[in-house]
């Protein structure tokens, strides 16, 4: 008697996302895919490491342990942190050829929480930047900022549309001035917006082709 092969159902989502960290960016997107009802449609890589490279073989490893789980888009989010230029700029070149998204942050994925409360321009580090965002927090909310506070998303809501505006217009500055973006160089910059737009509108992104986010 032959026996029936069982079939293994294909899953399908629009986007993977792997993150370089396990709880400040992560509890900012759970909120969002919670607040625009678009959880069924992303998953995320498990966690390898926090430096670019480890972020982006946490892609590959999702897809070596779940052939049947299939995406439209992968995204990587990353910081340049203290990296080495290797690592980080190789990361980028190897993204791009495989047309993997990447939403970077130089210095770090606080720019993008500190650019929802004022405009950054010039050099920062990553000191600076915490510092200052902790002083943003003390003053709008009477607290301190805490990579583990799981509600930031809900704090700042109000006020993602001028973070978005804001982390535009350095991205457009810098290619205005330099003729190009060199994002290990660019200081402050980050394209954490890009994914944010993704999410916050993902079948416009979809049709849009992921607004060329790999470029």
């Amino acid at each position: 008697m032959s026996r029936k092969i069982k079939k293994v159902k294909q899953q399908k989502k629009h986007i993977l996302i792997a993150l370089e960290d396990t709880k400040s960016s992560r509890f900012y997107i759970k909120d969002l895919l919670k607040d625009k009802n678009i959880i069924p449609h992303i998953i995320f890589a498990k966690h390898i490491g926090t430096d670019p490279r480890s972020v982006l073989k946490a892609i590959e490893q999702f897809e070596k342990e779940n052939p049947d789980i299939k995406y439209d888009k992968a995204w990587l989010v990353i910081d340049r942190d203290s990296f080495s230029k290797n690592n980080f700029k190789g990361t980028l070149e190897t993204a791009r050829k495989k047309e993997i998204c990447v939403a970077y942050s130089n210095e770090c994925y606080e720019l993008w929480l500190l650019l929802h409360f004022k405009d950054v321009t010039s050099h920062k580090t990553r000191e600076a930047i915490r510092r200052e965002l902790n002083e943003e927090f003390q003053k709008n909310f009477g607290l301190k900022y805490e990579k583990s506070e799981k509600h930031v998303y809900g704090m700042l809501i109000d006020k993602q549309d001028k973070a978005i505006q804001r982390a535009k217009k350095l991205i457009e500055n810098i290619i205005s001035i330099d003729g190009q973006l060199d994002p290990y160089n660019n200081n402050p910059s980050t394209k954490i917006y890009l994914l944010i737009e993704c999410l916050n509108n993902l079948e416009k992104c979809k049709e849009n082709n992921y607004l060329n986010c790999n470029e």
